[in-house]
């Protein structure tokens, strides 16, 4: 068998050890995934500007009814009345997608793709009178729940003022939901002195009565925590609807406040 020259044999061995000496060098060179990496601004390379991230939170909506639809007039062959109902706060969930570009450190593209909550909650009481009974007063509370769910995506500019890692940042944007879902509950209960009172439940579903899209404007303001790989957001919203929300009533627009805490890598 024909056996390499020594001369060829060591420098095999020279090539070898210089290979893995290289080795050993950059693996002591790479720090490990859980260490302190060095920043962009260190190593001169271009800064990752595309990120995707995922925020969650309370929604508190109101729909604008007007002052004649918050009065119950009561007048059938069998009872006779008034109920004055109080719009109150409906409280929700949204929670989500969000996708941003960084053009610079202290502006921001982002658009969001969130499930919302929203709706109004109205409720009121008064006297209803039976007519074969007028002296016997009734205690009737009147209850109607609106609830509407939508896939809000909206397109917002965000300008950043940065302090090393601590960031606040203002923004807006035009915003289109797409309807989800949309429904009506009503609770009704009556209740005569010394008797138990009488409840009477609905839902109706106002799908088909309610617009498919909802515009508006989203303003904000927020918090934002950036480290070498990931971000933290703490966020206040304001959501502006400026289209109808149904089809046969005029004049009735979303408004709601998001809370939202999140994240970005």
């Amino acid at each position: 068998m024909r056996t390499l020259p020594a001369r060829s044999t060591r420098l095999s061995a020279r090539v070898r050890r210089a290979l893995l000496l290289l080795g050993a060098l950059a693996c002591g060179a790479a720090p490990p995934a859980w260490a302190q990496v060095a920043t962009p601004a260190d190593t001169g390379a271009s800064p990752r500007r595309m990120h995707l991230g995922a925020r969650l939170g309370l929604s508190i909506s109101q729909l604008t009814f007007d002052e004649a639809s918050l009065i119950i007039d009561i007048e059938d062959d069998e009872f006779s009345g008034r109920v004055d109902l109080d719009k109150k706060l409906r409280f929700g969930f949204v929670g989500g997608l969000t996708l941003f570009y960084d053009v610079s450190r202290n502006f921001t593209l982002e658009s969001r793709f969130l499930y919302t909550r929203l709706g109004s909650v109205q409720e009121g009481e008064g006297v209803v009178r039976r007519q074969s009974v007028p002296d016997v007063p009734l205690r009737f509370v009147h209850k109607r729940v609106y609830t509407l769910d939508y896939l809000n995506i909206p397109v917002l500019v965000r300008i950043t003022v940065s302090r090393e890692r601590s960031l606040g940042y203002v923004g807006v944007g035009p915003q289109v939901g797409v309807l989800l879902s949309s429904r009506q509950t009503t609770e009704r209960s009556s209740q005569a002195p010394g008797l138990l009172p009488g409840v009477e439940f609905e839902e109706v579903d106002l799908g088909d009565a309610t617009e498919s899209l909802n515009v508006g404007i989203l303003f904000l303001a927020g918090a934002e925590l950036r480290g070498e790989r990931l971000r933290g957001f703490l966020e206040v919203a304001f959501a502006l609807g400026l289209s109808e929300v149904y089809t046969d009533v005029s004049n009735i627009r979303t408004r709601a406040f998001e809370i939202t805490v999140g994240f970005g890598y």
